[in-house]
């Protein structure tokens, strides 16, 4: 696992290559498959994400747009976007870019887009965690998403005899246009070592603003990143107690294997995801809601990459945090 220092010192080096061009249509080409700017002189390569925003943006459909990428069209994909470009010369598109001596462009965003880097994200959040006895779970980053989780000796309760929670956090951040920054709690669970991501109770901050970097709005947005870490850590008492009632609703346990199907459906998971819930099943049957809920965050442990566990933690929180009738007539009624 990353070390703070490590991580600290990734993010730097990736501030460093970051380039950003917010232009007119106008000003805006694309040739060979490149998008060239007034910044972005040298043209660079989209991402599939960023030529998804930028055909999105210019209504040519997506498989069009990937196709023609993927035939190598390149005269015909040049065609159909500087077409579309023309079409509104005055329109603003906010490029985000990234060189490491070949520039790839990244997203293609709305001139109202507000930059909230994970480089100072990050730092806030360990400013605010400085005065706290906090351990860190995981540092993860990938083109999409920056997350960090962190969990609290200081938060500490049981959900019932020998089952021992450790409260903690869970902050993400897209630069990309995938997410706002949103602060969630996450639940350690002692016992089997399982991690629970409750994103009902998220708070989060849009990157939507005036678009323009200004120091007071971006002050007000860290302020706001601090409060919801905080806010975060005050509602660990009332989780614990929702997880508490989660134990008293309860449904036949010879009937897991449909149980098990109806998350499957519900949350479209695969084959292979569905095994790996039987298996969780297995090692610790429990029929209730959160003895399912635990079930899935087992399960997310055999996930191969951080995203798919996230997930997997993602679900056991809703399957815990959804109205118990609402769970009950959609996955427990069998």
């Amino acid at each position: 696992m990353r070390t703070i220092n490590d991580f600290s010192t990734e993010l730097k080096e990736l501030q460093q290559r970051k380039r950003d061009d917010k232009s007119r249509l106008a000003d805006i080409r694309m040739q060979d498959g490149k998008l060239f700017s007034p910044k972005f002189v040298e043209g660079g390569d989209l991402t599939l994400h960023a030529g998804n925003q930028l055909s999105e943006r210019l209504g040519i459909p997506s498989k069009y747009f990937n196709l023609m990428k993927e035939r190598k069209e390149l005269g015909l994909l040049d065609h159909n976007v500087n077409t579309w470009l023309q079409k509104a010369p005055d329109e603003t598109f906010f490029l985000r870019g990234m060189s490491n001596g070949h520039l790839k462009v990244r997203a293609v965003l709305s001139d109202m887009y507000r930059i909230i880097d994970n480089e100072d994200v990050f730092f806030c959040t360990l400013d605010e965690l400085n005065n706290k006895r906090c351990d860190i779970e995981a540092l993860n980053l990938t083109d999409d998403f920056m997350t960090v989780q962190f969990k609290s000796q200081d938060l500490m309760k049981d959900v019932r005899a020998g089952d021992t929670v450790i409260g903690g956090i869970s902050i993400r951040n897209s630069e990309i246009g995938l997410s706002s920054v949103q602060v969630i709690p996450r639940i350690f669970r002692i016992q089997c070592t399982n991690g629970m991501v409750l994103e009902q109770f998220k708070t989060k901050q849009v990157h939507l603003g005036k678009g323009d970097g200004g120091e007071f709005e971006s002050g007000q947005v860290y302020n706001q990143i601090r409060l919801s870490i905080r806010h975060t850590f005050e509602s660990f008492g009332a989780i614990v107690e929702m997880m508490k009632s989660s134990t008293d609703w309860r449904f036949d346990a010879a009937k897991i294997a449909t149980v098990i199907q109806n998350v499957v459906t519900r949350f479209n998971l695969t084959e292979a995801q569905k095994e790996n819930l039987l298996v969780a099943w297995g090692a610790e049957p429990e029929n209730t809601i959160y003895g399912l809920a635990n079930t899935i965050t087992r399960a997310a442990q055999s996930e191969k990459s951080f995203e798919g566990r996230y997930a997997l933690e993602a679900i056991g929180g809703q399957i815990l945090t959804t109205e118990p009738k609402v769970i009950y007539d959609s996955v427990l009624a069998v």
